[in-house]
């Protein structure tokens, strides 16, 4: 049987914040969205990871499935963003699938919709990174409009009956009244149940900017305080967006 090579950017075999449980975390090398705060830019060079097979990354995970299993956990795919990497993706998930291990994708939605849609498929869970949700917004913050991350999020919203959306916050760019109202009219007619985790916006990235000769253009934005991100979840719920750690019966979406 031909084996299906990718490439690999990192690995972690404790992680705690990318799904619930303890899980094996595989960071695929290769990126395409262009975030101009990504804090791992040295991650978009695909050819820059190590290759390495899908069996190579499942039995990297079966010497840790007791701690995975113990707490709930399992396999997180994240990268850069596996949606680069979409045949070697699929390869693992339908691998781990028939290892009976718990799958998470965790992706930017940049990529080719019919690739993205066979991976949810194959993902137990889908956790999609949000940088704000207008054209405008995606404009200033990465190299692309947005658009595309929008019809996969549609998608999305359309394939699973649960999701995590990681909406990055940056004050007086992202967490403003028009963009939450754009988010929330968008998700009100997917029959998806969403739940929101807020990620503060932060600037530990920069070492690597200047380690890689590119200049950092968002010096003139900051991470929000400990208020704001306070202030912004109480705008998700008024907006009627489930946040992560809400009851079942919190947010209004639903019952709109």
């Amino acid at each position: 049987m031909r084996q299906v090579k990718g490439f690999v950017h990192s690995i972690e075999t404790f992680g705690t914040v990318d799904g619930d449980g303890i899980r094996f975390v595989l960071f695929l090398a290769g990126c395409k969205l262009g975030c101009k705060f990504c804090h791992n830019p040295d991650s978009w060079n695909i050819a820059a990871g190590e290759p390495m097979s899908a069996e190579e990354v499942i039995a990297q995970v079966q010497s840790y499935r007791a701690y995975y299993e113990a707490t709930g956990g399992g396999l997180t795919i994240s990268g850069g963003d596996p949606l680069v990497q979409p045949e070697f993706t699929a390869e693992i998930l339908r691998q781990a699938k028939s290892a009976g291990i718990n799958t998470c994708l965790e992706t930017s939605g940049h990529g080719d919709s019919d690739k993205f849609g066979k991976l949810v498929q194959l993902a137990d869970s889908v956790m999609y990174g949000l940088k704000g949700f207008s054209t405008e917004v995606y404009r200033k913050l990465t190299a692309h409009d947005g658009s595309l991350v929008r019809r996969n999020l549609k998608l999305l919203g359309r394939s699973k009956s649960q999701a995590r959306l990681r909406y990055l916050v940056i004050p007086g760019v992202t967490d403003t009244d028009e963009e939450l109202t754009q988010l929330s009219r968008f998700l009100r007619d997917l029959p998806c149940d969403f739940v929101v985790e807020p990620i503060a916006y932060h600037t530990m990235g920069i070492p690597k900017w200047e380690a890689l000769g590119r200049p950092y253009q968002l010096e003139d934005l900051r991470p929000p305080t400990s208020e704001e991100m306070e202030q912004f979840i109480l705008s998700l719920r008024g907006h009627g967006l489930k946040v992560l750690g809400d009851s079942p019966s919190a947010g209004t979406r639903r019952s709109a």
